[in-house]
């Protein structure tokens, strides 16, 4: 939580976070006016809160952009 508390913004990658012990960071979030951003396929149980959510595969996503920023050996 300290970490949670020291950043400006939260990332989310392939989480449900149907388990609350993932979830409740999201809601300290929330509280804290973090912005949220989810890279993942289907429904999260913070759908509501998320400031960016991006609705595809974490594996192809994730390899592109690491090709785009030119990050990759």
């Amino acid at each position: 939580m300290e970490q949670l508390h020291a950043s400006k913004a939260m990332l989310v990658l392939g989480s449900s976070l149907m388990v609350y012990s993932a979830f409740r960071f999201c809601r300290v979030a929330k509280s804290a006016e973090l912005d949220m951003c989810s890279l993942n396929i289907g429904r999260t149980r913070a759908d509501a809160d998320w400031t960016v959510k991006i609705e595809a595969d974490c594996n192809s996503t994730l390899d592109k952009a690491i090709k785009k920023l030119g990050l990759h050996d």
